[in-house]
């Protein structure tokens, strides 16, 4: 068993007749390199921190992405693509391993609160829709101020798609008791582009 690199020669002997070969071992100490979608956002108001997007560019297969958060807590994605939501204002930080060597590279990503804006969804809006209660066993009720035109998509914490729901009626409820436990961002948008994230605990 080889347990080091370096150049070795193996030598087969058979009878009164041999061959020998020279072969090199080399150790791979490349670095991960990955690109981020944005590594700064301002939150501003009442809205929730939108998705960072972290892309594995070499190498693209056999890597893991970490996500550090600054209240404690990690995720971890074997995507190439990997989106993370961040809970809140902080410093976080990604970093990309590479599984065949255990190279790993590191940068931060920071949410900063900015002053109060009206761009976005209105205030009169944002303080009167509930998405309730939170946490919950997966069945949420749904107090929003404009019903007409109001759809909510929702996301689970790698981003992937899991349902759309359109509420156009009163007492409407979103359902994700089939859903594993964990958090989930729900997208509240309406008919005239403006939306928000909100995050949903599902216990």
């Amino acid at each position: 068993m080889i347990g080091s690199p370096g150049n070795f020669t193996v030598t087969v002997t058979s009878g009164t007749a041999s061959a020998t070969q020279t072969f090199a071992i080399y150790l791979n100490t490349v670095t991960p390199v990955s690109s981020a979608s944005s590594t700064f956002q301002v939150v501003t108001g009442t809205n929730s921190p939108q998705a960072f997007t972290f892309t594995a560019v070499a190498p693209t297969a056999n890597i893991t992405h970490f996500f550090y958060s600054p209240v404690g807590g990690t995720m971890t994605s074997n995507a190439i693509t990997s989106p993370y939501f961040p809970g809140g204002p902080g410093t976080y930080t990604h970093c990309i391993v590479d599984n065949a060597n255990g190279c790993a590279s590191c940068q931060p990503f920071v949410v900063s609160m900015g002053a109060p804006s009206t761009v976005g969804i209105e205030e009169s809006r944002t303080t009167q829709d509930r998405i309730f209660p939170n946490p919950s066993n997966g069945l949420y009720s749904l107090q929003l101020s404009r019903h007409a035109g109001t759809k909510l998509t929702v996301y689970n914490s790698l981003g992937a798609f899991i349902k759309s729901h359109d509420t156009a009626e009163e007492g409407a409820t979103l359902d994700l008791t089939e859903q594993p436990r964990g958090m989930y961002m729900v997208k509240i948008s309406t008919t005239n582009g403006q939306f928000r994230y909100v995050k949903l605990v599902r216990e």
